[in-house]
């Protein structure tokens, strides 16, 4: 979770929800944080949808110039029944638990949790830091879906949930490049 004692997190329904319930996670708004995720913010994502248990929630988070549209640190949980297309999409693998989407209408990562969600976080960290220093627009999607490494021989699928949590990242034209 966060290391910091002081940065304390609220959860707050959302006044123009998706759907019921959907909520805004908003990490320390006493410290007016930018719309940059940090390792500790994904920590503390990933907790919130592991405590959750419910393969219907998912966690959003949007970048500046990627449709977030105020620039304060939050993400956003809400349910959503059924299964979407994101959590059966077929992946290729590329190391650790970072794989690409190969069968989906846009590019993007896709990271499973195969051990814990402290190393999940710092798997997908590796990428949403290099997205945050380059200024590189992103989306990220946190969601239960189908294990990425069901079939394969480089974890053992016993060690891997079904459903197991996943999470994608997709790096974004700035909107503000949009005519």
């Amino acid at each position: 979770m966060m290391k910091d004692a002081n940065l304390r997190s609220i959860v707050a329904v959302n006044y123009c929800p998706l759907s019921e319930p959907h909520v805004l996670i908003v990490p320390s708004p006493s410290s007016c944080l930018n719309q940059r995720l940090t390792l500790e913010v994904l920590q503390l994502a990933l907790s919130f949808i592991a405590a959750s248990g419910n393969p219907d929630m998912r966690i959003v988070f949007n970048s500046l110039c990627s449709y977030a549209s105020v620039n304060h640190l939050h993400l956003h949980a809400y349910k959503v029944e059924g299964t979407l297309p994101m959590e059966s999409s077929a992946v290729k693998h590329i190391a650790k638990s970072c794989f690409i989407l190969t069968d989906y209408p846009v590019s993007g990562f896709v990271f499973e949790l195969q051990t814990d969600t402290v190393q999940l976080a710092e798997d997908v960290w590796a990428l949403i830091e290099i997205l945050q220093c380059d200024d590189i627009p992103h989306n990220m999607f946190i969601t239960f879906g189908d294990p990425c490494l069901k079939n394969s021989e480089i974890v053992d699928p016993a060690y891997v949930p079904d459903p197991t949590i996943r999470v994608c990242v997709w790096p974004v034209i700035s909107q503000q490049q949009v005519s």
